[in-house]
């Protein structure tokens, strides 16, 4: 790890946020309760993440691709200071505890993506909070050969491990992972539209989500505004109204 990772203290904190991708300028500890670890270096996000989570300090640790805004953090401390749940989920962001953090970013991960999921396969309880007390910049995750492998990876691990969660845990990173997959699904059939990506390249994709039937169609349920199974017999092919109601879903 780049020297130049910023550490503002060495004592306990509530909260670690780890900024997973290169990130050019400086970011101010917002509260002394949290710290906030980047780099400028030129280092893959998997390698960020790793070494940031050995140095975290906090209760609590936050991923963000980007800056952070914190909004409210003497709330935020508040809430924290209470907390026991292995997962706190609040209007935008995920906090996971660290303790269950470390115990997935050690195995092989591919980002930020991957790493949550495992971690909400990991967790045993979880909080939901109305709170909005810091606005996390994290990418969606559109269509790529990349995304897609490290999808599909997600995927076989998610399967695998529905026999040795809760169902609790299960169902709470099911939703997890189809909020991934809806702005994924989104991106890939306007690509197919304009002749970016094969449709029978995305219906292989496809083909493997429904080895979990019960993911399968849960993620159909979240397009709102069309009926994914249509589009999934015509091998992603859109006319013009589905065109505009995915563009509206990637604003």
């Amino acid at each position: 790890m780049d020297k130049r990772i910023i550490i503002f203290l060495t004592m306990k904190k509530i909260l670690t946020i780890i900024v997973c991708n290169k990130f050019d300028g400086e970011i101010a500890a917002p509260y002394d309760d949290i710290e906030v670890l980047y780099t400028d270096g030129e280092y893959d996000c998997s390698d960020i993440i790793k070494n940031a989570v050995k140095q975290a300090n906090g209760k609590y640790i936050a991923f963000s691709d980007g800056a952070v805004d914190v909004l409210n953090a003497e709330a935020l401390s508040a809430a924290l200071q209470k907390a026991s749940c292995d997962i706190m989920e609040f209007e935008s962001g995920i906090l996971f505890k660290a303790q269950v953090v470390r115990t997935v970013s050690s195995k092989d991960i591919t980002g930020r993506i991957a790493l949550e999921i495992k971690a909400a396969l990991n967790a045993r309880d979880f909080v939901m909070t109305k709170i909005a007390p810091l606005n996390l910049h994290n990418e969606r995750c559109l269509y790529s050969d990349k995304n897609s492998e490290m999808l599909l990876s997600v995927i076989d691990d998610f399967n695998k491990q529905k026999s040795k969660v809760s169902k609790e845990t299960y169902a709470f990173a099911r939703e997890m992972l189809c909020g991934v997959l809806y702005y994924f699904y989104a991106d890939a059939m306007l690509k197919i539209r304009k002749g970016g990506l094969q449709s029978q390249i995305f219906v292989q994709f496809d083909d493997k989500l429904k080895e979990n039937i019960v993911l399968y169609l849960a993620l159909g349920q979240k397009f709102k505004n069309l009926k994914l199974q249509k589009i999934r017999d015509k091998k992603f092919k859109i006319g013009l109204f589905d065109e505009m109601a995915l563009k509206s879903i990637l604003k």
